[in-house]
């Protein structure tokens, strides 16, 4: 399991409600949002790849074709 995913887990068990699941990111990155039992919104993510610039453009164009 990703630390994202540790993360949102005991975001949730703490109040926490989600906002965006922990999902893979064309830019290298895996993220996901929660929102604190104070409205506060987090978004936690971490690297788990390396992009380089051209893929990750073709990535990008690949998600909104």
């Amino acid at each position: 399991m990703d630390r994202v995913d540790v993360l949102m887990k005991q975001a949730i068990e703490a109040g926490a409600t989600t906002v965006r699941e922990a999902a893979d990111q064309f830019s290298g990155e895996r993220s996901g949002r929660v929102r604190d039992p104070f409205g506060h919104e987090w978004l936690l993510g971490q690297q788990i790849e390396n992009v380089a610039a051209e893929e990750m453009q073709k990535r990008f164009t690949g998600v909104f074709a």
